[in-house]
């Protein structure tokens, strides 16, 4: 998995179980490669429009 954040470029590799924690306003982006991979996109406070 790839992820971009604010032009910074990291590539996260299957045994790494890292994370990527990601601000208010912070523009990103992020792309799997060739494998299946598991995402959680979590907010807090809780927005009630995405409930």
């Amino acid at each position: 998995m790839t992820t971009t954040l604010n032009d910074r470029f990291q590539v996260l590799y299957e045994l790494d179980r890292g994370s990527v924690v990601i601000l208010s306003n912070q523009e990103h982006s992020t792309k799997i490669l060739n494998k299946p991979a598991k995402a959680v996109d979590a907010w807090y406070p809780i927005r009630e429009d995405y409930l």
